[in-house]
């Protein structure tokens, strides 16, 4: 009866064993899946966060070789490059249709290269601007990173005019 006795004991002593390693192995593996960039920018995104993690994650909406961008409607004209790759790379979030039926657009940015022009425009409902509501050829977005940059660059060259 002893030796069956040792014999359990020892078999529950294996399998704790087993049991223990498993869940440490689960534990590396998890800590490692969290700390994934792919893991962070998926809650950064379902947390309503825009911050690109990567260059990858950016929107380019520009024509290709863009000399300048004009501000219709301050008229002011940004050719300097840091400005240009500053506005022209936006990291986006989609919209909702209701938003769009809700709002109007007005050109805003006008994008300028040899042989192509884009604008964009912003979105503005009921006489109010949408801050981060934005059209391209049609195409509306949210883009947080794009208000940002116009603020800052726009806030810049009307100081120094």
């Amino acid at each position: 009866m002893k030796s069956r006795r040792r014999t359990a004991n020892k078999v529950s002593l294996y399998l704790q064993s087993m049991l223990m390693v498993v869940a440490l192995f689960a534990v590396i593996a998890l800590i490692g899946g969290f700390q994934s960039s792919n893991f962070k920018s998926q809650i950064a995104l379902l947390l309503g966060a825009e911050t690109p993690t990567t260059d990858k994650s950016l929107w380019k909406w520009c024509p290709p070789e863009v000399t300048e961008i004009q501000h219709l409607p301050s008229q002011t004209v940004v050719k300097d490059a840091d400005s240009l790759k500053a506005l022209c790379k936006v990291s986006i979030r989609p919209s909702s249709s209701e938003e769009i039926k809700k709002s109007t657009f007005v050109p805003l940015l006008r994008a300028e290269s040899p042989g192509a022009t884009l604008v964009v425009e912003a979105g503005v409902s009921q006489g109010i601007s949408q801050s981060d509501l934005f059209r391209i050829s049609g195409l509306a977005f949210h883009s947080k990173h794009l208000r940002i940059q116009l603020d800052k660059i726009f806030a810049i060259q009307s100081k120094s005019n």
